[in-house]
């Protein structure tokens, strides 16, 4: 009688072995029920049956093929624990890398990777437009407002990638995960250090006199060399490990928008202070961040750009994901690639071939892309706005009427399409998207209205621009501020019937018109002038108080009023929302119909960025470094369109 004495399933390299010690006939028949004869069997199957002898009997093996799955990463130290399929993000960029100081730092591709090397008290959003907490768990203010203090989690580390192997990648070419090491925690003593090293006159700090609102600070930085005794006076103060205040000297709301900076970040003292190390060193240099930057050699990247076919960019920078990092993240990438090219085309030319993810739009693609708006075209607005000022002093200007009229006959749109290639967005009022607490940019403000900006007139008592007598219009000496003033004057000729030859421009060095726009200036001074503004620290207090406020800067010589206090109130609210309302009434004040108009706001500038249908979530920062752990990418869809 024929019988089946064994049966067992064997899973190895892909194939299922049904193994069978029997007679040949049963143990076919057998498989034919187990296999071949099941209802709805997987036809990519390939069966195949062989009859070998072992042991003096007839073997039947009988070999189910299946298509094999591409392999899987495997996690470090696990025999078992699949990863899901590596999610890259492959931008470039076109300047080199400035050393990784995030106290020096002026450049964009620094910044960028300071952002993701480092963690700072608290962070700002671009998605959400707020700051939020990062190492600072939470912090209160003293009833005076001159004392902040943050408790810090003590679950973040400096930590060191280790050295990479000959290959960082596998014969499969699945990214294998750099270990990284924990080499301690950050503590509160690592904010004091850095906020004294930011303060030190040795340190030479770009834009320092933003800290000098901490109690200390200026007196230190003005010291020619700063001792140990002197940099303690300084009012930052270690309560514990995880615990650390700050003193200021007056109250200031926007304080917290300012510990979101790279100036702030902590550092390492061991590290920094040790003569015989250079703490930049990539080969020593420890971070703290959601990413760690690998430390590659030539033959490395040499290795790596050879798998990809992304064109020939001059280096090549590669951050993975911190493993230590324990912050809730927005985005789920675990590698970013960063590839130098030294023209934007170049960088084109690869996006085309799908290998870009992001990349920014040359000037020459422009019209194919813009012509009409293509989807995957992002406007990166920076915190750069652009004005026209108007001096109260003169007897034109001094009439609110006539400077309401010459703002609303300014068509921004067609003044960022004629001279700036579209790369801006108009403004009606003054700080730009991404600044905190100011409304959005269509809700405040007249803008461009011809027909208002011809009541006005009306309104002003001359009846008609031509009465207005000579306007002295002083702006820089470059060939597009020349454009940009024409345009504005033809179309103060189109709406309001001004007479070109009144509008006299006149183009002096920038030094030069800074100086002739000053309060102090006398008679130098123009009617009106063309100039800009750009942010220190996104906060709208940057943007009022320091620009529009009539004790501060007040190139416009404007009187002071009742805005001038509400400036002030925001700068000391600590609650978001009364900041929100507050500063919108200080827009209203300044640029609704009845608005006293101190600058005419023109436009913020932008650069087009062009992305991939599989990035699902980016918001490009207006201000400070990129955060890629905030992006989303669809990786699978990324790898079918590749593979097309």
């Amino acid at each position: 009688m024929d019988y089946v004495i064994e049966l067992r399933q064997v899973l190895h390299d892909g194939v299922v072995w049904l193994w069978s010690h029997s007679r040949k006939l049963a143990v076919i028949g057998g498989i034919c029920l187990i296999v071949a004869c099941q209802e709805n069997v997987d036809n990519t199957h390939i069966v195949v049956t062989e009859v070998i002898e072992f042991e003096g009997e007839e073997l039947v093996i009988t070999r189910v093929l299946t298509p094999t799955p591409p392999p899987t990463r495997v996690a470090a130290n696990s025999d078992s624990t699949p990863l899901p399929s590596v999610v890259e993000l492959d931008a470039s960029v076109f300047d080199d890398y400035a050393p990784f100081d995030p106290q020096l730092v002026t450049d964009q591709p620094t910044l960028d990777l300071i952002e993701n090397l480092y963690g700072g008290l608290t962070n700002h959003n671009p998605r959400t437009n707020a700051i939020e907490s990062e190492l600072a768990l939470n912090w209160n203010v003293s009833q005076d407002g001159l004392t902040w203090t943050f408790n810090l989690r003590d679950d973040v580390y400096w930590v060191r990638p280790r050295q990479l192997s000959a290959s960082i990648f596998s014969e499969d070419a699945q990214f294998e995960p750099v270990g990284v090491d924990r080499v301690r925690p950050v503590t509160a003593n690592d904010v004091v250090f850095a906020v004294r090293r930011a303060c030190d006159p040795a340190t030479r700090m770009p834009d320092v006199f933003l800290l000098f609102i901490i109690e200390g600070c200026q007196a230190v930085n003005s010291l020619q060399k700063a001792t140990s005794a002197d940099l303690e006076r300084i009012g930052v103060r270690a309560l514990s490990d995880t615990e650390v205040s700050f003193s200021l000297v007056e109250p200031a709301s926007y304080f917290l928008t300012m510990t979101s900076m790279p100036m702030m970040y902590p550092l390492p003292a061991e590290w920094v202070q040790d003569e015989e190390l250079d703490w930049l060193d990539p080969e020593i240099f420890v971070s703290n961040g959601p990413f760690v930057l690998l430390n590659m050699s030539e033959a490395q990247k040499t290795l790596v750009l050879g798998e990809k076919p992304v064109g020939e960019p001059l280096d090549l920078n590669i951050l993975q994901r911190n493993p230590h990092w324990s912050l809730p993240v927005e985005g789920n990438v675990e590698l970013v690639n960063l590839y130098r090219y030294e023209t934007r085309s170049e960088a084109f030319d690869v996006w085309q071939e799908q290998f870009l993810d992001i990349t920014p739009l040359p000037a020459q693609q422009a019209d194919a892309f813009l012509d009409p708006l293509n989807p995957r075209v992002l406007l990166a607005l920076r915190q750069e706005a652009f004005y026209l000022g108007f001096n109260f002093d003169s007897p034109v200007f001094a009439v609110p009427e006539v400077r309401r009229a010459f703002s609303a006959a300014i068509d921004r749109d067609r003044l960022i399409t004629e001279v700036y290639g579209r790369e801006g967005l108009a403004m009606s009022h003054f700080a730009p998207p991404g600044v905190l607490y100011t409304p959005p940019i269509d809700e405040v403000g007249v803008g461009y209205s011809p027909s208002y900006a011809q009541f006005q007139l009306v309104e002003s008592g001359f009846g008609a621009c031509q009465l207005l007598g000579e306007i002295r219009y002083m702006i820089g000496t470059s060939d597009i501020a020349l454009q940009h003033a024409e345009t504005v004057r033809d179309m103060w000729v189109e709406t309001l019937g001004c007479d070109p030859a009144q509008i006299v421009i006149e183009q002096v060095q920038f030094g030069t018109l800074l100086a002739n726009t000053r309060r102090s200036a006398g008679q130098n001074r123009p009617d009106i002038y063309d100039l800009g503004w750009a942010s220190f620290y996104p906060d709208a207090h940057n943007w009022y108080y320091d620009v529009l406020h009539c004790e501060i800067d007040n190139r416009p010589n404007r009187p002071c009023s009742a805005t001038d206090d509400l400036i002030r109130q925001a700068g000391v609210a600590f609650s978001p929302d009364e900041r929100d309302q507050l500063y919108r009434r200080v827009e209203n004040d300044f640029f609704s119909d009845d608005g006293l108009f101190p600058i005419a706001p023109l436009y913020v500038r932008g650069d087009f960025l062009l992305t991939k249908p599989w990035i699902d979530q980016y918001t490009p920062v207006t201000f400070g470094g990129q955060p890629y752990d905030t992006i989303v990418i669809d990786q699978l869809i990324k790898d079918v369109e590749r593979s097309q």
